[in-house]
């Protein structure tokens, strides 16, 4: 035992070097334990500009057509290193551009298509998620990774028509629609990452708008979203 001054002071590095050595083994078998315990479960919102493909919906080759915000809440679950399951609910506004030209004017009309519309879209979907890089464990995650996936959902819309003498309020169609989604990601923390995302909604309807067989495809959504993503840590009790 250290009881005298000297000896006090000679014990000192000895303590020393077992509190350096004690320390560091303590602090890796509770990181260790901790990585032992998966965390498969996370949730993500995000938000951001959209907008419609559609027969009345702008001239998309000289951009002019109108954005419109949209909203998505997910939840996702890891399945393997490389691959997660996500299933993605969400909410957008959708709205045409009325055109100038007589002539398309006409057509419309003789067909009985409405010239300009404006309402909104719910879908949901599931779809399968690939990480180009993989990891064993989310807190072990790379701090940047780029991912995509498709997948199978059905949406509403509902939508106020509007045609040359008369307007046409809750037009709703359900249609199913295919989902691509990609985008990157980066590791804010342990639990947090902050997501870029762009969207296709690939729809089977061509008169979301109201307009049929104007144009050569179906009535699609686009959205560009900034997202947050939150993996849910389990208890600690097995």
């Amino acid at each position: 035992m250290c009881i005298s001054k000297s000896s006090k002071i000679a014990c000192f590095p000895v303590l020393a070097f077992f509190a350096l050595i004690s320390f560091p083994f303590e602090g890796i078998g509770q990181s260790f334990h901790e990585y032992k315990i998966p965390v498969d479960h996370s949730i993500i919102i995000g938000a951001g500009p959209s907008f419609i493909y559609a027969d009345n919906g702008g001239i998309y080759s000289k951009f002019k057509f109108k954005l419109n915000p949209s909203v998505t809440a997910a939840y996702s679950r890891k399945l393997n290193r490389n691959f997660d399951i996500r299933a993605n609910i969400g909410h957008q506004k959708i709205e045409g551009m009325e055109t100038t030209n007589a002539t398309i004017l006409e057509t419309w009309q003789s067909r009985s298509s409405a010239k300009n519309f404006s309402g909104s879209v719910n879908f949901l979907d599931v779809m399968p998620v690939y990480n180009m890089f993989p990891s064993d464990h989310a807190y072990l995650r790379s701090d940047f990774n780029i991912y995509g996936g498709l997948g199978l959902g059905v949406l509403l819309s509902n939508v106020d028509l509007e045609y040359e003498n008369e307007t046409v309020e809750n037009h709703q169609v359900v249609s199913m629609y295919i989902p691509g989604r990609a985008g990157v990601s980066y590791k804010l923390n342990e639990k947090t990452d902050i997501m870029l995302e762009g969207s296709l909604l690939f729809s089977f309807s061509d008169n979301i708008d109201g307009n049929r067989n104007f144009n050569k495809l179906d009535d699609h959504l686009w959205q560009l979203q900034l997202m947050v993503k939150r993996y849910l840590r389990p208890s600690n009790k097995f």
